[in-house]
């Protein structure tokens, strides 16, 4: 496989998307500007986004679960939450880019439509369909050469990191950019975009003066006043990232159970946390190179799994590359100054049931309202006259408005919860003589099946079996004690092939 951060890789992978997007705005050009595909409502009240918004959505949805955007290069224009996971599992290529979130593709098309659109079209409105076709080609075509500026920037930076730290440091953009930008490089694009639109626009059968489709200095133009200067503007917003500490993503608002899980483990302070309202966002955040590391609860000692990350262990290319047990205390805060003033009670359904007999004891008559974390339940309490929350000490720093109400009210102090470190790839880790391996296999809807796949390790500590049944058959998440590269691990695994339709080694790491 070719090093995508090659220069010379790079330069023929954006050689071969001038020609796809040459080829694209010809296409365009036939059809007339089309302006109310681009407003709402303005072609059909079916659906409450324009035309082309809801084209896009659909076509992108049919490229997700064909893992399109698990690709770094690759930038939808839909909001990742609104796309199916691949039905095709993620290609075993490293992430070569610093994680990152940026994407450019507002901007790309506000640029489409308001500067390129008038260039190449003439005014009017009939052929929706094909235009919109023609639309979303050019598009992603621009996209996917504004964003690979990541991988230039990224080349060059390794390259000369010292050169690029010092400018980094200094905050100096002028000057990075300067020392990104090659003017006879660019000179030599323009100049191969006008010699591939002169020929690719105009019918060679004609003898005499060409009629082009599209002039081709509108093609250069297009590259010389907003495609190039686009890139260059990721370019720099990457790179002035390039030296931040790596990034966390956690389940939950700031001061849920995750985010104290994850501040207790990763406690440089230069790390970036960051909250997803959802447990597949994260997930989706770590395949997608978004976030360096993700981390979610997957079973509480008293409520037991967590059923969703359970799940997607089974249906997300993904590795586990740690764990963290948290027995952070629980409390009931509020804005009021007496917990005999508390009326309602809000907080995630484990914390509920994890302070039963306290609640009784504190807030007999108060009523409980389960919401999806204890973060959110802390937010509504510092909200509603009345209320509290059942939450960490942490939320009292993020809300000022929330005080102490009762301490460490849950029945039991030995509960806990276990979550997993999420990465898009775990395969470096190696033995440290204290491991947990995790995987997941499937075997034969038949009698005896899962004994004979279990008897595959016969000669190894299973801390832990859960069942999920999915499209292709019954299918187990197995924690077993020790590493992937362990002789005994090693021999179990080849012997369990002979008993199962599918095997994948979803992590294997240090529990010490």
């Amino acid at each position: 496989m070719a090093n995508k951060l090659e220069l010379s890789e790079i330069r023929d992978q954006l050689i071969r998307l001038e020609e796809t997007i040459i080829f694209a705005l010809i296409e365009r050009a036939q059809f007339p500007s089309n302006p109310l595909t681009y407003l709402p409502g303005a072609i059909t009240d079916k659906f409450e986004c324009s035309f082309l918004d809801f084209f896009i959505r659909e076509t992108e949805k049919l490229h997700a679960l064909m893992r399109r955007y698990t690709c770094e290069e690759e930038m939808p224009f839909t909001e990742r939450d609104d796309l199916p996971d691949p039905v095709l599992k993620r290609g075993h290529g490293e992430a070569v880019l610093k994680a990152n979130t940026l994407n450019f593709n507002q901007k790309v098309k506000d640029i489409y439509i308001h500067k390129i659109i008038p260039l190449i079209c003439k005014q009017g409105n009939s052929d929706y369909g094909s235009s919109a076709t023609c639309d979303i080609t050019a598009l992603q075509a621009i996209s996917k050469r504004v964003h690979y500026g990541k991988f230039v920037v990224e080349s060059k930076f390794q390259k000369d990191p010292e050169g690029y730290t010092k400018l980094i440091k200094a905050k100096d953009g002028p000057g990075i950019m300067e020392k990104l930008t090659d003017q006879a490089v660019e000179a030599r694009l323009l100049e191969r975009v006008r010699l591939k639109a002169s020929t690719y626009g105009q019918d060679p059968s004609v003898v005499g003066k060409p009629n082009y489709k599209v002039d081709p200095e509108v093609p250069v133009k297009i590259y010389k006043d907003f495609l190039i200067p686009l890139t260059k503007e990721i370019e720099l917003e990457y790179v002035l990232r390039r030296l931040d500490s790596f990034s966390v993503g956690y389940f939950g608002a700031e001061g849920s159970l995750s985010h104290v899980a994850s501040k207790e483990h990763f406690q440089d302070p230069s790390i970036h946390f960051t909250s997803y309202s959802t447990i597949p966002q994260v997930f989706s955040a770590v395949v997608a190179n978004q976030t360096d590391y993700g981390v979610v609860p997957i079973r509480n000692s008293l409520s037991g799994l967590f059923r969703v990350t359970h799940e997607l262990l089974f249906t997300t290319d993904i590795k586990i590359v740690g764990e963290i047990k948290s027995q952070a205390k629980l409390h009931l805060v509020g804005a009021c100054k007496d917990v005999s003033e508390v009326t309602v009670i809000y907080s995630h359904p484990d914390a509920i049931t994890q302070c039963q007999k306290s609640l009784l004891k504190f807030c007999p008559t108060a009523k409980t309202v389960p919401v999806s974390s204890t973060s959110e339940g802390a937010a509504k309490a510092a909200s509603e006259p009345g209320a509290a929350a059942i939450a960490h000490l942490d939320v009292l720093g993020f809300n000022g408005k929330l005080g102490m109400l009762q301490e460490n009210i849950q029945d039991d102090p030995r509960l806990s919860t276990r979550f997993l470190i999420l990465a898009r790839n775990g395969d470096h880790i190696g033995p440290s003589g204290r491991d947990k391996t995790v995987l997941v296999f499937g075997v034969k809807d038949e009698p005896g099946a899962l004994t004979k796949a279990l008897g595959c390790f016969e000669n190894i500590n299973l801390s832990s079996i859960e069942s999920n049944c999915i499209s292709n058959g019954p299918s187990f998440l197995v924690e077993l004690l020790g590493h992937v590269v362990d002789k005994p691990v090693v021999e179990a695994l080849d012997r369990l092939k002979n008993y199962t339709t599918f095997v994948r080694i979803v992590g294997s790491f240090s529990i010490s």
